[in-house]
């Protein structure tokens, strides 16, 4: 009980870190320093959860998820923010072919999620269809 207790507050701690590194990019983004904002993303990313966006972009889509769930914990939840903030990032470079392997791992993500969350995002959905045809 005291193992799953723990398990339950790392995921629910990456979630919050997560939340944070997506608030703290749109509000870098509204102030229009959208490069310092990448930047942020980036440097969060590596240092608060340990995933190089990097490394990310070189695992191919078909493994992507697994990768996330099962070597970073990551739960539908945690997944959602991550697909949200890759996109958001992808979004303001999308001329760098690095990011637009992000988009598209973002919308795997999107895909994986309308297929196992039991609640129907309209939102995911609009994402999804809004960049689909990202290679």
């Amino acid at each position: 009980m005291e193992r799953r207790d723990y398990f339950k507050k790392q995921i629910d701690q990456l979630g919050r870190v997560l939340g944070k590194i997506l608030a703290d990019f749109l509000s870098l983004k509204n102030a229009a320093k959208a490069g310092e904002a990448v930047e942020s993303v980036v440097q969060s990313l590596a240092t608060k959860l340990n995933l190089d966006p990097a490394m990310l972009a070189d695992i191919p889509r078909s493994e992507v998820v697994d990768k996330l769930i099962r070597v970073y914990g990551f739960s539908n939840d945690n997944l959602e923010l991550l697909a949200n903030i890759l996109l958001t990032v992808a979004e303001e470079r999308k001329h760098d072919h690095s990011w637009k392997k992000l988009m598209g791992h973002s919308l795997t993500i999107f895909q994986y999620l309308e297929i196992v969350d039991s609640t129907y995002s309209l939102e995911r959905r609009f994402k999804k269809i809004k960049n689909d045809g990202i290679d």
